[in-house]
């Protein structure tokens, strides 16, 4: 049995002023010295893994994921503002709430929603060809795609009764909150000042605010007893097997809001990235466009249409190996235990590095290059399935993996398809890790009607 590599205390002591700024570095230097797995100690007798390796990964989430739960850092910290949901629970209650929401995302569910897509795709196309006309062709892809996503997402879930206004002001809100709750991750040394200067308790009245819009939702949608094809009207009339009940109404809330923040953050993050990538790739784009004219023309592709665009599934699954929006994922081992043999201690935080697996020469040729064909079908058989795992993997897999790949696809074919992308930055800004991967400086590209 082999003991996993340490990093020496004092090492993490000096790296802590660069690791709070942004640990990627930290982190690949790490693994560069000691390894594809080890061991570094996040203050007092905390035990913290880092590990590329997928047998490693697979093994925790999904062979005997039993074992590994969510670590306080989600269940506790993010569950503070976010409530109790799919993202930030486990054990009995989460099976149990995953079995219920599960039937929202099947094929027949998203086949209602992509209208939805499409017709906010169709309004900020229409909008951004007015700005090109009048000379405002220079824009922050993060911001655009923020705003479309955060439409989508407003749409499908609470179907038309939010304004413009309610959307902009919710959006606003969360990002604050999540500004808040990496700090409070990043650096837990200082919480005990931000709840001495007021900060904990700001972020608890705009989280109580957030909180409040959602039940407003719900409340208002229920008085009412009409009917909607979204995602709300799932959470409110899905009928746990056991017992034939409904969720009440502050789980409905819980729920809500964890597909909110998911399904609008990653795929604002996914698209940006994307689209910055395009701008560099003019010929990928360009096989982009030829596929979806081949499917539809002129015509918006419909929910059949999704399958047959296999070369932007492509690009979005090689857009998300790169800049995986998830770029870790942490657990916690209940018991001790054994794999690929190390020894992994009762009580260890195990961090699956997404990013580093992603960008690794192990597991990828050439790892930093953009290359769609990757994804392929044939070549996606030849790889280890933890090789890949944007969405996660075992019985926590994303519920709306579907539900993003299917908008994103949207997003970028249709897109494609009416606008050039040139990257205005003069390089290609550096990745930054928050709660997702977003770009250490704003993406500015310059665009053109196709």
């Amino acid at each position: 049995m082999k003991n996993i590599p340490t990093v020496p205390r004092f090492r993490s002591i000096v790296n802590l002023t660069r690791f709070l700024d942004n640990p990627l570095p930290i982190i690949k230097d790490a693994l560069n010295t000691y390894g594809d797995t080890y061991m570094v100690y996040l203050g007092g007798t905390l035990r913290n893994i880092m590990t590329i390796n997928p047998d490693v990964i697979q093994h925790i989430l999904q062979k005997n994921h039993k074992n590994y739960i969510k670590s306080d850092i989600t269940k506790k910290r993010l569950g503070k503002y976010l409530g109790r949901g799919l993202l930030t629970t486990d054990g009995a209650y989460w099976l149990r709430q995953r079995r219920l929401i599960q039937p929202g995302f099947h094929k027949a569910k998203l086949a209602l929603l992509i209208q939805t897509m499409n017709d906010e795709i169709t309004r900020y196309i229409a909008n951004l060809e007015k700005r090109i006309l009048k000379g405002q062709n220079i824009v922050n892809i993060n911001n655009e795609m923020m705003e479309l996503t955060l439409n989508i997402v407003c749409k499908t879930l609470f179907g038309s009764g939010m304004t413009q206004n309610q959307v902009q002001d919710f959006g606003k809100n969360v990002h604050k909150v999540q500004g808040y709750l990496v700090r409070e991750i990043r650096s837990p040394i200082f919480n005990w000042w931000r709840k001495i200067n007021g900060q904990e308790r700001k972020a608890r009245e705009i989280s109580h605010a957030i909180n409040e819009t959602v039940m407003g939702f719900v409340r208002k949608r229920r008085d009412s007893g009409e009917r909607h094809e979204d995602l709300l009207d799932m959470l409110i009339y899905s009928q746990y097997e056991d017992t034939g009940t409904f969720m009440e109404d502050k789980q409905i809330q819980d729920e809500a809001l964890i597909l909110f923040v998911a399904g609008h953050e990653t795929s604002a993050v996914s698209t940006s990235w994307t689209f910055m990538l395009l701008s560099q790739h003019p010929e990928v784009r360009r096989l982009i466009v030829q596929e979806l004219d081949e499917t539809k023309d002129d015509q918006i592709p419909g929910f059949e249409d999704i399958p047959k665009l296999d070369y932007s599934r492509q690009v979005v699954s090689e857009s998300m190996r790169l800049y995986s929006p998830a770029w870790i994922i942490d657990r916690l081992a209940l018991e001790d235990d054994e794999v690929a043999g190390y020894k992994i201690p009762k009580g260890s935080m195990i961090a699956a590095f997404v990013h580093g697996v992603h960008r690794s020469e192990k597991y990828w040729s050439n790892p930093d290059q953009f290359d769609p064909s990757r994804f392929e079908k044939s070549k996606m058989k030849e790889r280890h399935p933890f090789s890949y795992f944007p969405f996660g993997g075992g019985p926590r897999l994303c519920i709306g993996q579907h539900f993003a790949l299917m908008e994103m696809q949207l997003i970028i074919s249709r897109l494609s398809q009416k606008f050039n992308y040139t990257l205005v930055n003069p390089s290609i800004p550096e990745p930054k890790p928050l709660v997702t991967l977003r770009p250490e400086e704003d993406i500015m590209l310059r665009v053109e009607l196709a």
